[in-house]
């Protein structure tokens, strides 16, 4: 069935139609019958799983990046100066690897909420972030 969903999903990347159906609707159940309605044959479980795995899977430029980072003293260095996740993208992409800026930032998010406590703090305080500013950026979240 995992076959049929990646066709499923294959087809939809190129089928405007397709995706307009998609966007219309409004259920899990609803996607697997539209599915089901071009010959396709996966179950909701199925597809909940392929999603959750997209979420938590890493980007495998991103994890070849940052393995190559922690080895590459010239590397570290010309990212010393950069501030945003948007300039290490952009150095990254100079490099051949392609990932976004929010795969990056949720990486480190994923770091630190997995991270032990002590760890965590290190990592948080190693950046110099104000405390003060994150709490607001929180707050205008909520």
């Amino acid at each position: 069935m995992k076959e049929e969903l990646f066709s499923f999903l294959n087809e939809l990347s190129a089928d405007e139609e397709l995706q307009q159906t998609l966007r219309e609707t409004t259920s899990i159940q609803g996607l697997v019958e539209v599915g089901s309605s071009r010959g396709y044959k996966f179950t909701e479980p199925d597809l909940i799983h392929h999603f959750a795995e997209t979420l938590i899977r890493p980007n495998d430029d991103l994890a070849s990046f940052l393995k190559n980072l922690s080895e590459d003293k010239e590397l570290q260095e010309k990212l010393r100066p950069i501030a945003t996740a948007e300039g290490v993208v952009a150095v990254s992409s100079q490099l051949g690897y392609h990932f976004s800026a929010a795969e990056l930032i949720r990486h480190f998010a994923e770091t630190l909420v997995h991270a032990d406590d002590p760890q965590a703090v290190i990592l948080f305080d190693a950046l110099g972030w104000n405390f003060a500013s994150l709490l607001w950026a929180l707050k205008l979240t909520t």
